[in-house]
């Protein structure tokens, strides 16, 4: 790895992310065929550490030790620790597709709602097309996380001039196909179905987004939802209403 040099790291890490889009895009073997060198890969981007190279240059009696202060120091900072945003969200993205440990995806997700905070970051996670990326921890399968990339999708949403771009990589078959999948879980969070609930609302004003309605029977399982909801969920029963009528009104976009 390129350690600190941004004109290096940044078009590698691009790369990098690229061609793991391109493995997916192809035959589902070739990215099974290589499931410990994008393990590796995502274990380097996440515990990085810079080389002094012109150390490594000296013979054994010419280095001197360092004092344990300056060595953590000068070895944290690169990838998903850099102090660069465009860096440090791009090695989050890479990470997520490469890596299952539980505990480090847990900080990585930490770390991509808070940057996603700023309007650099939301546009940095268009340009990259990350919605798929998150889309997948979003699935029943992947309990733990369906919180975490909930939570990405609500900030994206949030009133921003990248808004309605994002919620247009939301108007697609394969997110409204999960989407019915979190709906139609036998046991649901009602934290969760709220955050969907506030989402679902502003994808349900986009006229195009009515036959995924229909297709994935979401009106039905709204509707349902509805029916069951309890008195002390208000707003998720005022989205819920808002969601229907967007659906069967002419006011749609």
């Amino acid at each position: 790895f390129p350690g600190q040099n941004l004109r290096i790291s940044l078009p590698c890490i691009q790369f990098i992310y690229w061609a793991l889009i391109h493995v997916e895009n192809c035959a589902g073997q070739q990215k099974s065929g290589l499931s410990s060198t994008l393990r590796r890969l995502g274990e380097e981007l996440y515990r990085a550490k810079t080389v002094r190279f012109s150390e490594l240059e000296k013979s054994p009696s010419e280095i001197v030790p360092s004092s344990p202060s300056k060595l953590d120091k000068s070895k944290d900072g690169i990838y998903f620790r850099s102090q660069n945003l465009h860096v440090r969200l791009l090695s989050s993205l890479i990470i997520l597709k490469t890596l299952s440990q539980v505990d480090l995806l847990a900080h990585v997700f930490d770390v991509l709602r808070n940057d996603l905070k700023s309007d650099i970051a939301k546009e940095l996670f268009l340009y990259y097309q990350a919605t798929p990326v998150v889309l997948q921890y979003l699935k029943p399968v992947n309990k733990t996380f369906m919180g975490s990339a909930m939570d990405i999708f609500l900030q994206m949403s949030t009133d921003s001039p990248f808004q309605q771009p994002f919620l247009e990589t939301c108007s697609t078959e394969t997110w409204f196909r999960t989407i019915a999948m979190v709906l139609r879980a036998p046991s649901q969070d009602s934290k969760l179905l709220e955050k969907l609930s506030i989402i679902l609302q502003k994808l349900s004003k986009f006229r195009c987004n009515r036959k995924y309605f229909e297709v994935y029977t979401i009106v039905g399982i709204i509707q349902e939802l509805l029916r069951g909801c309890p008195t002390d969920q208000a707003f998720l029963a005022l989205n819920l209403k808002s969601i229907l009528f967007n659906l069967t009104s002419g006011a749609a976009q």
